[in-house]
C-alpha cells in the first residue's frame, strides 16, 4: 500500500484532497486514537482542536466510510 494524497483544489480557505479508501480509514484510525492516548488537558493543546471538534470530523469520516 503507498500513500497517494493528491491535492486538488484550494479555494476560499478550504482544501480538497483525493485519498483512497484505505487512506480514510488510516485517517478514521488515528483520529480515534487521540481518544485513547490524549487526556482533556492536553487534547487541545496537542491536537488545534477540541475533542467535540474532532469527534464531528470523526462522524462525518465514518460516515464517507460507511457510504463507500
Amino acid at each position: 500500500m503507498g500513500i497517494t494524497v493528491k491535492l486538488d483544489k484550494v479555494d476560499s480557505g478550504r482544501i480538497i484532497i483525493n485519498v483512497s479508501l484505505e487512506e480514510l480509514i488510516i485517517i478514521n484510525n488515528a483520529l480515534n486514537e487521540t481518544f485513547e492516548g490524549l487526556d482533556d488537558f492536553d487534547y487541545h493543546p496537542r491536537m488545534g482542536a477540541t475533542q467535540a471538534e474532532v469527534m464531528n470530523l470523526l462522524k462525518e469520516v465514518k460516515s464517507i466510510i460507511e457510504i463507500i
